[in-house]
């Protein structure tokens, strides 16, 4: 920014001012008997001027570093200012803004800096860190690879891009490269999904064993909700024709304006829209079958009132069976939607994923008898049984166990043997060497209860991304989206840690409640947020859509069902499963 551009716009700035008042150097305008606000008039231009001097040069760069970041931090296109109508509000102001090049270039790279030097300022001051990697396209189909570390704060430490679908082979370089950088000593935890972080998590932990890897939680109780849907015949047909009564509603408009003039008749402002079912999250598609139970009397009236209803929808929306037995298995559905939601948060820790996931298996065992499927209680423990291997791993049980809220409460002889093995395997971490003998297991305590129990931030920074390098704005280089996107989630993160500093972890008593209130109190909670603050649920991996695990049609899927029960377990993976419905 040299002090010849401020000059200038300073002078252009007092020429629009001259000009708007009809006098100047060479005398009245030309343009001064036009009306400003008609198209044909030419709004003033305040680009390329003389910076000014003095106090006015400081106060004209605290100006231009304010909003560059306000810009930065909104995700607004760095040429937006370049519109003549911005031109001629800040020269109403007598303020020339900084140019396109400027904030593309000079002011993005000092807000990058401080940026990156708070994140290297976070890591050197903390003792006991975390490490997560996420992996997915962008906007022209390179690999995206985001290495968070968390202090517990996560924040991200380097993009990189890769061209084609080289990524994918160097997520395990890129994350030795940044614990290297930072110092092996520090980390305890590397959260990795349930796809494609398994061999480069088998890299990082051949290097460095005292590193603990374990599975994201929100994405495997995210694919338990599918299992549970895949491996009990009665909760597939009814998800199908839910998913089914949504699609027949939302794909028509004209339905769909029957549909909405019932809404607004029965419910007035209470109103809730129909969920369709998701691309690639099971979650999503517990939030369907909410949606249409919230929406059962428009539904039923629309259905006798909007053309052309299939009368396959139309039977399902008036059987009273049907609406039974979706209400019970949504009630078991959402207590897990819940702790997808909760574990996604900032408050989760590392110790609620046992006390959790144990919360979940006692729910769906209680409430499949009011379902009278007694009968379906084998396969259902056994999906039960094959998430807790593969969620629950020593670290959560020595977490649950040192964490004040559960001091262990429940555990069995062996899972407290596995909590005792993993504690004692930890006393000869790294950055424990200068701690004394009697003090490690506090510290212990300390390091792994703050650890993050899903590696969700993986999924907003990826929505954070493609909200910044958008096919309408393609025209950002790799390099200068990544910096946009480091900058926005800094900013974004410092008013976060603002308004929830303090915030302490639920209490057991408050989790019950919030299960017990789910989804009223997580709405809620929603509503009091800024939409830009509210959590999202990380993405699936894995690129089939769901609409691909099922047939389109509902009357068939009461047989695939049924065949669904003899699948092993390794088939109602999602490749398994995937195999069985194409063939279907």
């Amino acid at each position: 920014m040299d002090s010849n551009g401020g000059t200038g716009r300073a002078n252009a700035a007092l020429s629009a001012e001259s000009a708007r008042n009809g006098t100047g150097a060479a005398g009245p305008s030309r343009r001064s008997n036009q009306n400003p606000s008609s198209p044909s008039a030419s709004p003033p231009v305040t680009r390329g001027v003389k910076r000014k001097s003095g106090d006015n040069q400081v106060r004209q760069r605290k100006l231009d570093t304010a909003l560059a970041r306000a810009m930065y931090a909104t995700g607004v296109p760095l040429t937006k200012l370049a519109n003549p109508y911005w031109s001629k509000f800040f020269a109403l102001l007598q303020y020339a803004p900084p140019t396109p090049d400027e904030l593309s270039n000079a002011l993005l790279e000092q807000e990058y800096k401080q940026c990156q030097a708070k994140t290297e300022e976070l890591t050197h001051k903390a003792d006991c860190l975390g490490i997560m990697a996420g992996y997915f396209p962008n906007v022209r189909l390179d690999s995206i690879i985001n290495i968070i570390v968390t202090t517990p704060q996560p924040a991200i430490w380097t993009q990189k891009n890769y061209l084609g679908n080289r990524g994918k082979d160097e997520i395990g370089n890129e994350l030795l490269t940044a614990i290297n950088k930072i110092g092996s000593q520090k980390f305890w935890l590397l959260v990795t999904n349930c796809n494609e972080d398994g061999y480069a998590a088998d890299k990082v932990i051949e290097k460095y064993s005292h590193i603990t890897q374990v599975k994201c939680a929100s994405q495997c109780w995210d694919l338990l909700v599918g299992d549970l849907i895949c491996s009990v015949p009665e909760f597939t047909v009814r998800f199908l024709q839910a998913r089914d009564i949504v699609k027949h509603f939302k794909f028509c408009s004209e339905r769909l304006a029957v549909f909405k003039e019932n809404q607004a008749e029965i419910y007035g402002e209470s109103a809730r829209t129909l969920k369709r079912p998701g691309a690639i999250s099971w979650a999503q598609g517990v939030r369907m079958m909410i949606s249409v139970i919230e929406n059962q009397e428009a539904l039923r009236e629309s259905v006798q009132t909007a053309p052309d209803i299939d009368e396959n929808i139309k039977n399902h929306v008036l059987e009273e069976d049907f609406w039974k037995e979706i209400r019970c298995f949504s009630e078991i559905l959402t207590r897990i939607h819940a702790a997808i939601t909760y574990i996604a948060g900032t408050q989760a820790r590392l110790s609620d994923v046992y006390h959790i996931h144990v919360l979940i298996i006692e729910w769906v065992r209680s409430n499949l008898s009011k379902l009278g499927l007694r009968e379906r209680a084998r396969q259902v423990d056994d999906v039960l049984i094959e998430s807790m291997g593969n969620l629950v791993a020593p670290i959560h049980l020595a977490a649950y166990l040192l964490d004040d809220r559960y001091e262990g409460r429940g555990l069995d002889s062996e899972g407290e043997r596995q909590a005792r093995e993993c504690i004692g395997s930890l006393r000869s971490h790294p950055g424990l060497e200068a701690v004394e003998e009697d003090k490690k297991e506090d510290r212990i305590a300390q390091s792994i209860i703050s650890m993050p129990p899903s590696a969700a931030e993986c999924g907003r920074r990826r929505s954070e991304h493609a909200f910044i390098h958008s096919k309408a704005r393609n025209r950002l280089t790799d390099d200068r989206a990544a910096k946009l996107v480091k900058i926005r989630c800094t900013l974004q993160a410092d008013l976060s840690k603002r308004k929830s500093s303090g915030r302490a972890p639920m209490t057991v008593q408050q989790l019950e409640e919030y299960f017990a209130r789910y989804p009223e109190i997580a709405e809620v909670a929603a509503d009091s947020e800024d939409e830009e603050e509210r959590e999202v649920l990380p993405p699936l991996k894995r690129q089939t859509r769901i609409d691909e695990y099922f047939p389109s049609r509902a009357p068939n899927s009461s047989r695939a069902s049924s065949e669904c029960v003899a699948l092993s377990s390794a088939e109602r993976s999602s490749s398994g499963i995937i195999k069985f419905f194409r063939k279907s």
